[in-house]
């Protein structure tokens, strides 16, 4: 055999497999990229799936129930509670991290009860918790400024027979709409206490006492009657003031508006405005206005008379010796005696004028002292010598008008009723006249 063609067919050979070998490199390269696009395709089919599958939705937060306190003791749902007390609410489905309690406001009837933070409290024998998946929260029940207006919604018109009344409870972010209940077919309630019943009675049983015991002061003393006559007649009164009787009045109504008020609310140090006192300074005023032009008045008589009463009497005992000079001279037959007898006539007679007027006077002047008894109430409030005043009139249906409007307000809106400035300056006016008049009134 011949090297030649052996040579040539190892060649051949070679060349052979490493062409086989390329093809097959070549055929395991295409097949990896095959692979790879489909697994680049896979991937992107399922990344587009989860992108348009939606995500699962946070279950909300609901409220399943109510508890308070009484005693030292858990109560079941619809206790009664009112300010001053705590409840807890038990909450399902609470996210900490979403609704911090510190940030959770109560709502009770969807007034939200702003200033009061809820604290969590854990389930113990004294309050147990219903099931693993619910979350406490307390809250005091405390009437502050930024609760005040809710409060007042709550509480305001309290009804006078039932002191309790049902709410809806629920919690949520205060600028949010509150946790919808678990059953809305059975909200969480509580008795909402507007005021302690037996407190309220005493209260009431205390203001009818004290308006007795001053009925029967104004009748058998002169705590609200005028300073003059000095001295009565024996078994009579000195007639009643109307300055008198409106500063009782005003008096009375913001002495019991404040018990009311602190008896519904708690509050003892915010309760009477400035309003309320500038009523009562008006009435006050107005009878220390009176009492001021009695007393000038009194004054004044008592010099007048201390000047008039010596005249009077000096001038009748002048005109007794005229008298006397001409009753001696009536049977002059001279012309001298006849002239003397003429010239005491005309000296009479002046004297007698003059007797007169100063008689005048002086009744005049005690006018001021004398005034009439009292005739009862309404005619010694309204009546002077001349009949019914009209600013007497004004000043007391002025009085009764604002004096109804400020109870209607204490009891709708739980606070003494800010008065407009034109409403005061009103009432100033219709005490000023009523002053004013005052100073020339007779009573006699």
């Amino acid at each position: 055999m011949s090297v030649r063609p052996l040579l040539l067919s190892l060649f051949v050979l070679s060349t052979s497999s490493m062409a086989f070998a390329q093809n097959e490199q070549a055929s395991q390269n295409q097949q990896a990229q095959n692979q790879t696009a489909t697994q680049n395709q896979t991937a992107g089919q399922q990344q587009k799936t989860q992108e348009q599958k939606p995500s699962a939705t946070p279950t909300p937060p609901t409220v399943t129930g109510v508890s308070t306190y009484a005693k030292d003791k858990l109560c079941s749902p619809k206790c009664e509670a009112g300010i001053g007390n705590k409840i807890i609410v038990q909450i399902k489905n609470m996210d900490t991290t979403k609704y911090p309690p510190k940030d959770l406001v109560l709502f009770l009837d969807g007034q939200p009860i702003k200033g009061n933070a809820g604290v969590p409290v854990k389930g113990g024998e004294l309050i147990p918790v219903p099931s693993s998946d619910l979350y406490l929260v307390e809250f005091q029940l405390d009437r502050t400024d930024d609760s005040r207006a809710a409060w007042t919604a709550l509480l305001g018109s309290p009804s006078l027979t039932k002191p309790c009344r049902p709410v809806t409870v629920s919690v949520g972010l205060a600028d949010a709409q509150p946790f919808a209940p678990t059953d809305p077919n059975n909200k969480p309630q509580i008795e909402l206490r507007s005021y302690y019943q037996r407190w309220f009675i005493g209260m009431l049983l205390f203001v009818i006492a004290a308006v007795l015991v001053f009925f029967y002061l104004a009748r058998t003393t002169n705590i609200i009657r005028d300073s003059n006559p000095p001295e009565p007649p024996e078994g009579k009164r000195k007639p009643y003031s109307l300055a008198l009787a409106q500063a009782a009045f005003w008096f009375f109504l913001v002495f019991g508006s404040f018990l009311f008020i602190a008896l519904v609310t708690g509050d003892y140090n915010s309760t009477i405005t400035q309003q309320a006192l500038v009523l009562m300074g008006i009435g006050t005023g107005t009878a220390l206005g009176a009492a001021m032009i009695d007393s000038t008045k009194r004054g004044s008589a008592n010099a007048t008379l201390s000047t008039l009463e010596p005249k009077k009497a000096e001038l009748d005992e002048e005109a007794k010796q005229l008298q006397a000079k001409v009753d001696s001279l009536s049977g002059a037959t001279t012309d001298e005696d006849k002239k003397a007898r003429d010239d005491a006539s005309v000296q009479l007679k002046a004297t007698e004028t003059q007797l007169q007027e100063t008689t005048a006077q002086i009744e005049e002047a005690k006018s001021g002292l004398s005034k009439p008894v009292s005739e009862g109430f309404p005619r010694d409030v309204l009546t002077d010598a001349d009949g019914v005043n009209f600013h007497r009139f004004q000043m007391l249906i002025w009085t009764i008008v604002l004096g109804c409007l400020f109870v209607y307000g204490v009891y709708r809106e739980l606070s003494m009723p800010e008065f407009s400035a034109t409403l005061l300056a009103l009432m100033g006016i219709s005490a000023g006249t009523y002053l004013g008049f005052k100073i020339p009134e007779k009573q006699s």
